[in-house]
């Protein structure tokens, strides 16, 4: 961003141990040089999908102070780019609409990214039905670029993604400029990650595997954006985001959680992937 450091205000979830929420995004951004200022809408121990965890949804009034206390020291109005990721309430969703004004009334060119973090298949919804409506109705229209799975472009467009035809049209109902979906069905053994714009489609593709570590999703929207904060074409985005996420897996393992510690944000050795040009 003319050569100043970007920074990028995010607002999602916190653990103490793991990759999810704000801990991925975190390492994913800084590790590609962007300035991060993270606000927790929760504080868990780990993911809820661990055998034990505790924590507490931080409070609206606790982020309003914070968000007080950062405009007051100037630090809004170096913003480029805000991300929104877990917000568990429809009260979390209406805090980052004002965050997000926020930022937008000190800078108009301010990036918008949200990542409509709402449900995974086969699970379904895993936030409070009105919070996920919220979403839908309130920071959808106001994105710039949407990152949802598969179950979450379903859950926003009221329509079934079966396929990369289903998804692209579902996604060029939304009224957003990019929508970045992944986790579509592609063929018996594969997924896919589809950029849409009106004009065109980008696609990737991935080999399934049967378990994937928690904060995929995290880390993929936290690199396309630090790409497109970069200046780099959606293309070469797209190709970062997907070669880091399959890298990022293959050093996890079987573990439960992404080995962040392990990746490796910038090297070219994970930029092999090739985005096909569908339309």
């Amino acid at each position: 961003m003319g050569g100043s450091v970007a920074r990028a205000l995010v607002i999602s979830s916190y653990v103490a141990q793991g990759s999810v929420g704000l801990r991925a995004t975190m390492a994913a951004l800084a590790g590609r040089g962007i300035d991060v200022i993270a606000l927790p809408t929760i504080t868990l121990s780990c993911h809820p999908g661990h055998a034990h965890f505790a924590g507490a949804v931080v409070p609206i009034a606790t982020l309003d102070d914070m968000l007080n206390a950062l405009d007051a020291n100037g630090a809004l109005a170096g913003v480029d780019a805000v991300l929104t990721g877990y917000l568990p309430s429809e009260a979390h969703v209406m805090f980052a609409q004002s965050a997000i004004d926020r930022v937008m009334a000190q800078n108009s060119n301010a990036f918008v990214m949200v990542d409509p973090v709402l449900g995974d298949d086969p699970d379904g919804l895993y936030i409070d039905a009105s919070a996920a409506k919220a979403v839908r109705d309130v920071l959808v229209p106001v994105a710039h670029i949407l990152t949802p799975n598969r179950f979450e472009l379903a859950y926003l467009s009221g329509t079934a993604i079966d396929c990369e035809n289903d998804a692209v049209d579902a996604a060029r109902t939304l009224g957003v400029a990019r929508v970045a979906v992944t986790s579509v069905p592609f063929g018996p053994t594969k997924l896919a990650n589809v950029l849409v714009t009106s004009e065109w489609v980008l696609r990737t593709e991935a080999t399934k595997v049967d378990h994937a570590a928690h904060g995929t999703g995290d880390v993929f929207a936290a690199i396309l954006l630090a790409r497109l904060l970069e200046g780099t074409d959606e293309k070469s985005a797209l190709a970062s985001a997907a070669a880091i996420v399959a890298h990022a897996i293959a050093i996890s393992g079987d573990a439960p959680d992404l080995a962040l510690e392990r990746v490796d944000w910038t090297s070219q050795d994970v930029t092999h992937v090739s985005p096909e040009r569908l339309t």
